[in-house]
């Protein structure tokens, strides 16, 4: 039986009945693509978990750099800190020798002399302590040599009266310029012999042609190396007789223009072989007129007495 409402629908007392064919009704389909399509099906959780696991990897790394950029950072500083505190302590020297530092004397000569007044001036002579080295060489040859190494004096003794001087191996004429410039950058370029604090000798017979020497002074002082020149007031060529005396007058040295026959005394008097410490050194300009007084010549052991020995030049050869 039906019942109707005021507003004309049928209300049926119990729920109305069930579709007749529900069972077999068709269901909905939804497309979806196929596993053969290049589109894999995705996981969302598994794709979330792949960006945590890269942007963390990442992050690792970045970290891991900087890390090291401020430990090489820290190194680095320290580093600095510690090479101008051993600098200071050492003193202006680039290598910090001291007096005491074992050191290497060079004897070099012009092949221009006679063999006689190389014999001359080396012979007699005896090594200070401070020398762990010796080297000699023979100069102005048309065919340079290398210089001569040795670790005790008999053997650079022997190596002089082999290589005494041969007019047959040097220059052919006047014009040639001296090559003493080039065997004492040589000697400075040397990794045999140590350089900081060496005194170097020098019988020069042959001026050089070159004068522009300030490199090569400034390296000399740098490294504390003294040059002392004996030059012939007779000369046998080159032009600027002023290059080694600027040489010799700002390393602390001497350079003294004499008679060949006197060499043998002048290299006495200035005999850093056996003498090898230098206690005041100074160039004074005058114009023969008044006078000049000297800086004070402070000494460490005022009450210390031992000889000692003056060397002075009252000509300026060099200028």
């Amino acid at each position: 039986m039906q019942n109707v409402n005021q507003f004309g629908r049928t209300r049926y007392p119990k729920p109305p009945p069930r579709y007749y064919d529900e069972d077999n009704k068709r269901a909905v389909e939804v497309c979806v693509p196929s596993y053969d399509s290049i589109f894999e099906p995705a996981e969302r959780q598994r794709h979330f978990g792949i960006l945590r696991y890269t942007v963390n990897n990442r992050f690792k790394k970045i970290m891991l750099i900087v890390g090291i950029l401020v430990v090489l950072m820290v190194l680095l500083i320290i580093g600095v800190v510690l090479l101008i505190v051993f600098t200071a302590a050492k003193g202006s020297s680039p290598l910090g020798c001291l007096p005491t530092t074992r050191t290497t004397y060079l004897f070099a000569y012009s092949n221009d002399f006679d063999p006689q007044i190389v014999l001359n001036t080396w012979i007699d002579r005896s090594s200070n302590e401070v020398y762990s080295h010796f080297a000699n060489i023979r100069f102005d040859l048309r065919k340079s040599e290398d210089i001569q190494y040795h670790t005790d004096l008999q053997t650079a003794n022997a190596s002089i009266h082999t290589h005494l001087p041969d007019p047959s191996l040097g220059f052919p004429s006047s014009d040639f310029s001296s090559d003493i410039l080039n065997i004492l950058r040589d000697f400075l370029s040397n990794t045999v012999a140590p350089i900081c604090g060496s005194r170097i000798q020098i019988l020069l017979k042959r001026y050089p042609n070159e004068n522009y020497t300030s490199t090569l002074i400034e390296t000399f002082q740098s490294n504390h190396v003294s040059v002392n020149v004996i030059t012939s007031n007779t000369p046998s060529g080159g032009l600027f007789h002023q290059t080694m005396y600027e040489i010799a007058t700002r390393t602390n040295g001497v350079c003294a223009f004499e008679d060949e026959a006197y060499f043998n005394k002048t290299s006495y008097f200035l005999n850093q072989l056996e003498n090898p410490y230098i206690l005041y050194s100074v160039n004074v300009p005058v114009s023969g007129n008044g006078s000049v007084v000297l800086p004070p010549l402070t000494v460490k052991y005022p009450t210390y007495y031992c000889p000692l020995w003056v060397a002075l030049t009252v000509q300026d050869h060099g200028k």
